[in-house]
């Protein structure tokens, strides 16, 4: 009687964990179908599955004042249909920040103040749990050809020239969103026409282990990939499957015909 009752007990737990896990990858799914996005700053590729149970990502391409554009790839830690909510709410958090016109380190600043919030709005929260979100967010300017970024947590960060040399650490890693630490790294950086930003996201090293990275960065170094899609391709061939979310800009500039400024007296 005791091991039936045993049985009957696993099934359920088992039916709850399968309902749970078909919850969050709906959630995730339905929040984050892609849309065509309008802006003449970058060429866009990305690739995304929901994540379920384990850690969960979201992505976003932002229209900015000044034919600018913004990039943003985030994963949240964390389980089931909790962290896919949370996940909705930080990208939208960050969308409203956007709209503000935010600097990439204020908008990260930002969602570091709204993490801790989060984390105690949540129903099941204990002492044990923890939400740790890792966000890398990058606005890149095609007048001034500068692209400033902020990166918090082991994010997956590449960037390459036209010539298709790829910088593989532009800035340093630090703690997540939510955990103690130093504060997150920025940067600004010169991206000529056909400079590739590739935005994964996980970290490319786990427990010092260089493989997967220079695996991509062989890959990638080869002859130069004629579009977006095609660098696609080479990253989703070499990376291990555990990339929830993947995008790739090949950055372009405005003609200077397209370009105009105003001088606006203040008095």
């Amino acid at each position: 009687m005791n091991l039936a009752a045993h049985t009957a007990l696993c099934i359920d737990n088992a039916r709850r964990y399968e309902h749970a896990h078909a919850v969050a990858l709906a959630l995730q799914g339905h929040l984050l179908q892609p849309s065509p996005t309008r802006q003449n700053a970058v060429d866009i590729s990305h690739r995304y599955l929901p994540a379920g149970q384990g850690a969960g990502a979201w992505f976003d391409v932002l229209p900015l004042a000044g034919a600018r554009v913004a990039l943003v790839v985030g994963p949240v830690e964390g389980k089931g249909p909790e962290t896919a909510a949370a996940m909705a709410q930080l990208r939208s958090a960050v969308y409203a920040s956007s709209a503000l016109d935010l600097d990439p380190h204020e908008l990260v600043a930002r969602l570091g103040d709204t993490v801790p919030r989060l984390k105690e709005e949540r129903p099941s929260a204990a002492e044990s749990d923890h939400l740790a979100v890792a966000c890398v967010y990058a606005a890149h300017d095609p007048v001034t050809l500068e692209c400033s970024i902020a990166r918090a947590g082991r994010q997956g960060l590449l960037i390459a020239g036209p010539d298709g040399t790829w910088n593989d650490a532009p800035l340093p890693q630090t703690p997540a969103l939510g955990q103690d630490g130093p504060p997150f790294a920025t940067g600004e950086f010169s991206l000529p026409p056909g400079s590739t930003l590739l935005l994964l996201s996980g970290s490319l090293l786990r427990n010092a282990d260089a493989g997967p990275l220079d695996r991509l960065r062989e890959r990638l170094s080869g002859p130069s990939a004629s579009s977006t899609d095609q660098t696609m391709e080479r990253v989703l061939d070499t990376l291990p499957g555990d990339q929830p979310a993947v995008l790739v800009a090949r950055t372009r500039a405005l003609d200077p015909a397209d370009v105009a400024s105003w001088d606006i007296p203040l008095s």
